[in-house]
């Protein structure tokens, strides 16, 4: 029927006429908008539907649900069983399948009474390697439910990411016939509160659910259909959500969609207008990797790994070619509810490299050595040129290669930084990481334009160059050529999860990218909210800041929603672990209280021009090397210590603030440690133009082509630099200037791993902090400061705003973000917290519904993390 259906009818037609969902700027403010219209942009992020979730406790439960067969191919398929994330021991018993209305078995009872040997013939588990460890399987002799023989699962303890252990039936393995009723029986108990979470599959490749039980016909027992419908409620229809990619040996049929149709069925049944956009996995199949072996990645530890290189220029294409015959198919099936395409890969899908926090190094395979040296020859176009630039006499272009393991590993650095007289092959290489990445991405996103006419979302994720100053190579994620990325024309929204670092109770929640220079570049940033909600159990990464409470779910979500609404950022709720991390009225009521907010801003756009630009430099990066003790605190960290200055904050690129496209009065540079002629000339302007500069560490220690050195910084900064002997720790001890300026007694930044520096020139009325030999630290000259130790403080940003003039909307240490007329204030601990308005104004709290008339002062007693929304009328 389908085949026909797309045989009947002009896909070109159907484009034509299709709903438009794209990103546009008026005013210069990034928006999502639907046939011209502006648009509330607030998602919901779902995992795919059909799975059986029971509550069961310490008494055997019978557990009875009837389940619909939903795919056109039903075998073979296998039941999957699946508990909670955390320790406790479960009893499994007379496990059966039959067919509703011939009664035929397909399971017939399993009491698991025949001893291991038995269960191993008729049962599987995954992943093997966590029996053991995490998990032990056994059969508990007369321990079922009539007192014979039952599956006993005892869950340990465990640390990291959860590994998604379960088992399944192998033996025999059952068929069903699409639109046929299976009714599933069996009886379980747990020692603690629990769930049992029941599913049918297809295995294969896409694994696929096989149809939906009964139950989910109720929304209160169905945390997919629930959340759908509770979203939609307050007017949330944006709903993204996993789909295969379908790719095939063979050449796709129509059929060969089953899975995508059911997907989408599952939705429109809760929200006929749901506006959906499909997360797509683009990564290649197992079978196609097998089928080229050269084209993977190829690592110096993980040699037994297979995963699809992002250098293969055949998958690329093959990927493109999947991608889009797929977009195609669903915009001729539903053209009015397809909003976009989200097509990730790599780690986690987010679009950077596989084992980028595992400390390895890849790019050895045919495919990575064939692209770097293609990478090479369009650089430097000649033998000569890369023999300058390398220092190397011997080198071609026909012969450069990958560096060396031992060179990547053991190359010395100054300053965290790699010597490119020396080691300018290792630099290279580092940047073709980044562009091999982007390119990919920007790839990808043409065949989005291209099968959606240009009337759908093109979606990434991409940039997290706050994120990745975490590692000790920056560059080994492949995120820092968003230069690059800001430059095509194919991609409307650029997301990340919210930051993982300060997203506690009381947090500021920041984002991970660049999300300022996002903005400017006609691009929306979008903050996938995932935040561990006390309704989660599992242990996926944010989970040791999960919140205890519904209260401090719902101040942890505002807060999110006023960060965003200040930034103008989109957001999705996200129910990472697929349990129901929203699945409560009571959290969307917050959606609903912020309604108003997003209505004004979305009515009434305006650029948000932050008065502190806290800033990266992508090329840097290229540089670093064990670097982390430096950039951890100040790229990253930098974040939390900016957004509790009491003035206002954005996080931009340097390109773009030497490029005269930020107001900022305040410029942090965070990482500014590698810098040309023409960028130190542009740094003197601005300060010059009356900016105030936060020189962090070593700023300009490298220029691109020559080595590290400390009379570098010097020259840049006017601050006479000297290196600190290495026996000096890395911490500090406020003046007493310093400590009436709130700086703390003694701060200190991570293990000393190489140069510090200290300011010889300084005079005592100017030094806010002393290295233990003495020693200048930290010192404040005209518009400028010198922070010597790689680590910020709320104060000094504070300092720097009221120095050049910025507003400084409170003293008090909460996390504030502010845009006319919004004022967010989150509480960082118990206390009273006091906003200088500055001039008489009208404050209303929208929390409590309070107004404060012709106030300049408003004064409240907070608990930690809670969270108001202050709106300003003068």
């Amino acid at each position: 029927m389908r085949t026909i259906l797309l045989c009947a009818i002009s896909l070109l037609g159907i484009l034509s006429h299709a709903t438009e969902i794209r990103v546009k700027s008026p005013a210069g403010v990034p928006q999502i908008h639907v046939n011209g219209q502006a648009v509330r942009p607030r998602w919901l992020f779902v995992h795919s539907p059909g799975a059986y979730r029971v509550t069961i406790g310490k008494e055997w439960m019978q557990c009875e649900e009837i389940f619909t067969a939903q795919l056109e191919n039903c075998k073979p398929i296998t039941l999957h069983f699946r508990f909670d994330h955390k320790p406790a021991t479960i009893w499994l018993d007379d496990v059966s399948v039959t067919e509703l209305e011939s009664g035929a078995e397909l399971f017939p009872e399993y009491g698991f009474s025949g001893g291991m040997g038995d269960f191993r013939a008729h049962w599987g588990y995954w992943p093997a390697d966590r029996l053991g460890k995490d998990v032990e399987l056994a059969i508990d002799d007369n321990a079922g439910f009539n007192g014979g023989g039952c599956l006993k699962l005892t869950f340990k303890e465990f640390k990291g990411s959860w590994h998604d252990f379960h088992i399944f039936t192998t033996n025999p393995r059952m068929e069903m016939v699409r639109g046929r009723k299976y009714r599933l029986k069996y009886k379980v108990k747990s020692d603690v509160e629990n769930h049992s979470v029941a599913m049918f599959y297809r295995p294969g490749n896409p694994f696929a659910a096989a149809g939906r039980f009964e139950a989910m016909n109720n929304p209160d027992q169905s945390v997919f259909h629930s959340q759908i419908k509770l979203a939609k409620d307050v007017g949330v229809d944006f709903i993204t959500i996993p789909f295969p990619l379908v790719w095939n040996k063979t050449e796709e049929r129509d059929s060969d969609y089953d899975v995508v149709e059911s997907r989408m069925n599952e939705i429109l049944v809760m929200n006929p207008n749901a506006k959906v956009i499909p997360r797509l996995w683009v990564g290649p199949p197992d079978w196609w990797l097998k089928e080229n072996p050269t084209e993977t990645m190829a690592w110096v530890k993980a040699k037994n790994e297979i995963n699809g290189s992002i250098s293969s220029r055949k998958w690329l294409e093959a990927a493109c070619q999947k991608l889009e015959r797929q977009i195609r198919y669903m915009e001729a099936r539903w053209p009015e509810n397809m909003a976009g395409y989200h097509p990730i890969n790599q780690h986690t899908g987010e679009w950077f490299y596989l084992r980028t926090w595992n400390d390895d190094y890849h790019g050895y395979s045919k495919c990575e050595q064939d692209a770097f040296k293609n990478w090479i020859a369009n650089k430097y176009k000649t033998d000569q040129a890369l023999q300058a630039a390398w220092r190397d006499p011997t080198i071609t272009l026909a012969t450069a290669e990958c560096p060396p393991a031992d060179i990547r590993i053991n190359a010395p650095v100054k300053g965290g930084l790699l010597n490119p007289e020396t080691h300018m092959q290792l630099i290279d290489h580092n940047q073709f990481l980044q562009d091999e990445m982007a390119n990919a991405v920007c790839r990808v996103a043409k065949s989005v334009r291209n099968a959606t006419n240009g009337k759908k979302l093109s979606v990434f994720f991409y940039g997290y160059a706050h994120e990745f100053s975490l590692l000790n190579r920056m560059s080994a994620s492949g995120h820092y050529a968003m230069g690059k990325i800001l430059q095509s024309p194919d991609i409307d929204i650029l997301c990340s999860p919210i930051s993982y670092q300060d997203r506690q109770l009381g947090g500021s929640a920041p984002t991970m990218s660049s999300t300022e220079s996002v903005a400017m570049h006609g691009k929306l940033w979008l903050c996938e909210d995932d935040t561990s909600t006390h309704l989660s159990t599992e242990a996926f990464p944010g989970h040791l800041q999960r919140a205890k409470n519904l209260w401090e779910s719902q101040q942890m979500l505002l807060r999110n929603l006023g960060a965003q609404a200040c930034r103008n950022q989109a957001s999705w709720w996200m129910d990472l672990g697929g349990s129901g991390w929203f699945n409560d009225p009571e959290l969307w009521t917050q959606m609903k209280l912020f309604q108003p907010v997003d209505d004004y801003r979305t009515a009434n756009p305006t650029p948000f021009k932050p008065d502190v630009a806290l800033v990266v430099d992508e090329r840097t990066a290229m540089y670093g090397k064990d670097a982390n003790w430096i950039t951890r605190r100040l790229v990253s960290d930098g974040r939390a210590q900016c957004a509790r200055s009491g003035a206002t904050f954005g996080q931009f690129l340097l390109e773009d603030v030497l490029s005269g496209k930020v107001e900022g009065k305040v410029i942090v540079l965070a990482n500014a440690f590698v810098l040309d002629d023409q960028q130190r000339d542009a740094i003197r302007a601005l300060q010059e133009a009356g900016r105030f500069i936060v020189w962090c560490y070593a700023p300009g220690l490298a220029y691109p082509d020559r080595a590290p050195e400390v009379k570098n910084v010097s020259q840049l900064t006017g601050f006479d630099l000297k290196e600190l002997p290495e026996d000096i720790e890395n911490k500090v001890t406020s003046t007493s200037l310093g400590t009436s300026l709130r700086l703390p007694e003694t701060w200190e930044g991570q293990a000393r791993k190489g140069m510090l520096l200290g300011v010889a020139n300084a005079r005592d009325d100017e030094i806010l902090a002393r290295w233990s030999n003495g020693a200048a630290a930290v010192v404040c000259r005209g518009n400028s400061i010198f922070c010597a130790i790689p680590q910020l403080q709320p104060a000094l940003i504070r300092l720097a705003a009221q120095k050049v003039g910025a507003k400084v909307w409170t003293k008090d240490e909460c996390v504030l973000y502010h845009k006319d007329p919004y004022l967010v204030v989150i509480a960082t601990e118990d206390g009273t917290f006091e906003i200088d308005a500055g001039n008489p104004v009208d404050i209303k709290d929208i929390v409590t519904g309070k107004t404060s008339v012709k106030t300049t002062t408003w004064k409240s007693s907070l608990k930690q993390g809670e969270t108001r929304i202050l709106e300003i009328e003068r």
